[in-house]
C-alpha cells in the first residue's frame, strides 16, 4: 500500500498520466491552440480585475489538455509573449482540477480528451518555450487533426443543405482562396474586435467565407498561402449573413486548426488546389441564397 501511494505522487510528465491527485513540476507540449488575452471580473473583488488566457498543448495524437493561465496584467502579457500556435513549451507548476462539464467554462472551452485541465496562477506558474529540435516527436503532431479524418463536411455539403446548417457548428476540410486584411470592428458592446476575412474552396465548391475572430488565430492564419495551404477547421459556427444572403462560417472559442493535415484527404485537397481554375472572379459569390 505504501508503494502504491508513493507511486501516485511521483510527478507526472505525460498529458495521458494525469489524475486528479497528480503532482506535475513541468509537462511539455505542442501549442494545438492559443486564445487571446482576456479581462474578467472577479466574483470575489470586482473593484480587482482579472488578467488570463487558455492554451491546449499535446504530447501524443489523442493526448491534449486545456491550460487556463491566471494573474496580472504584466504576467499575462509576459508569459503569452513567449511563444505561438505550434510552439514547443513546457509548463511549470501546474495545478491539476476535474472538468466540471456543466460549467460555461466548459462549454466555451474547446473539446480536449482528457478529464481535467490544468491552471497556472502567478508567481509560480511559467510557461518556458523549448527548443523545436530537442523534440521532433511532438512537431509531427501538428499534422493531426483532432478528429477523424473525414469527419468534416464539404461546402457543397453546407450550401445544399444550409437551412439545417444554420446557427450549427461544423468541422470542415479547406484550402485558402484569398487572405483579407484585418479589419477593426465595433461589436454589439462597443468593444472593438479584430476581424480577418478568408475565402475558401474545396474539390466541391469554389468560394466560402470564414471570419477569424481571435487575434491569436489572425496572427496564426495570417502566414497560410492561397492554394497552397490546407485546412482541417474544428468546431466552426455557421450562420446565414442577411448582408450578403449566404451561409457564412466564424470562429468561436471552440475552434481549432489543423494546418495541412496529414489525412489522404488533405493531399487529394492539395493537388486539386495547385491546378482548380475557378469558374467566377472574386467577389462574386457563388452561393445558393435561402
Amino acid at each position: 500500500m505504501n508503494d502504491y501511494r508513493a507511486l501516485t505522487r511521483c510527478p507526472i510528465t505525460r498529458i495521458g498520466d494525469i489524475r486528479a491527485e497528480s503532482e506535475i513540476n513541468e509537462i511539455t507540449g505542442l501549442v494545438l491552440l492559443k486564445q487571446e488575452k482576456r479581462v474578467v471580473t472577479s466574483p470575489k473583488n470586482p473593484l480587482k480585475p482579472l488578467h488570463v488566457f487558455g492554451i491546449i498543448i499535446r504530447d501524443a495524437e489523442m493526448d491534449f489538455i486545456y491550460v487556463t493561465c491566471w494573474g496580472s496584467r504584466e504576467y499575462i502579457e509576459h508569459m503569452a509573449s513567449k511563444f505561438e500556435i505550434q510552439s514547443i513549451v513546457r509548463i511549470k507548476n501546474p495545478i491539476v482540477k476535474i472538468k466540471n462539464f456543466d460549467s460555461d467554462d466548459e462549454v466555451y472551452r474547446p473539446w480536449t480528451p482528457s478529464d481535467y485541465c490544468l491552471v497556472l496562477n502567478e508567481p509560480i506558474g511559467l510557461i518556458e518555450l523549448t527548443d523545436e529540435s530537442s523534440r521532433p516527436d511532438l512537431i509531427s503532431l501538428a499534422s493531426f487533426p483532432i478528429r477523424d479524418h473525414n469527419d468534416f463536411y464539404t461546402l457543397e455539403d453546407l450550401v445544399v443543405d444550409q437551412r439545417n446548417k444554420i446557427n450549427q457548428d461544423a468541422n470542415l476540410l479547406f484550402c485558402i482562396r484569398e487572405v483579407k486584411s484585418v479589419q477593426e470592428i465595433k461589436n454589439r458592446n462597443g468593444q472593438m474586435r479584430s476581424k480577418l476575412e478568408l475565402i475558401i474552396f474545396d474539390q466541391t465548391k469554389d468560394y466560402f467565407k470564414l471570419n477569424i475572430w481571435d487575434k491569436e488565430l489572425i496572427k496564426f492564419a495570417s502566414s497560410w498561402l492561397v492554394k497552397k495551404t490546407v485546412i482541417f477547421a474544428v468546431d466552426l459556427r455557421l450562420y446565414f449573413n442577411e448582408y450578403t444572403k449566404c451561409l457564412e462560417a466564424s470562429t468561436t472559442s471552440r475552434t481549432i486548426f489543423t494546418v495541412n493535415p496529414d489525412i489522404s484527404e488533405g493531399y487529394c485537397l492539395y493537388k486539386h488546389a495547385k491546378t482548380c481554375q475557378f469558374a467566377q472572379t472574386l467577389p462574386i459569390i457563388d452561393q445558393i441564397s435561402i
